[in-house]
């Protein structure tokens, strides 16, 4: 007998919980948070970037409540990982040391999240997320041009990367895309 399946919301909490759970052992030898780890991501595959465009990037993944990207900016810069040329961030040569440090053991996160799945799994849940979260945004009911690239998604192990947010990406690459929170 199998065991009945849970609705969507409890997977969805549930599996948020754990990468995040993931990411604070991942991160805790280098005293980082997740949060950092977006921001540290992003820069580095954005380039240099105004505190306004940085957060309009990373508003989807900071839950209300969350630190702010001020805080989390001013912990990093503390830390001489970025520096703050008037309302820009960008990272430091250590900043940069670092993330490509972290950027290998986030990796390896992702390829424990991806165990046992296919590009074509990831592909899959990824499109279909998409579509449930476009059904219940207001405004968003057109449907998708097919031959659009969904939203800079790539399966992993596509060799292109995404745009900087933190979700599972290619095994072996980062977590902002997600080497890019995920």
């Amino acid at each position: 007998m199998t065991t009945p399946l849970k609705p969507i919301g409890y997977y969805l909490k549930a599996l948020d919980a754990l990468i995040t759970e993931d990411f604070a052992r991942t991160l805790s030898a280098y005293e980082l948070t997740r949060r950092d780890w977006q921001v540290l991501n992003s820069l580095a595959l954005q380039g240099p970037l105004t505190r306004p465009a940085l957060s309009r990037l990373l508003r989807p993944f900071w839950e209300p409540g969350a630190r702010t990207l001020d805080e989390v900016a001013g912990v990093l810069i503390t830390h001489g990982l970025l520096a703050a040329d008037a309302d820009t961030l960008t990272l430091t040569e250590a900043g940069r040391r670092t993330h490509a440090e972290v950027a290998s053991l986030v990796e390896a996160g992702r390829a424990r999240l991806m165990r046992g799945l296919t590009d074509d799994d990831y592909l899959r849940t990824v499109t279909v997320l998409d579509r449930m979260t476009a059904n219940l945004t207001p405004g968003a009911h057109e449907q998708p041009d097919p031959g659009a690239d969904q939203a800079g998604i790539h399966p992993p192990g596509s060799g292109r990367r995404a745009a900087p947010v933190p979700r599972p990406s290619r095994p072996g690459a980062d977590a902002t895309n997600h080497r890019t929170a995920p």
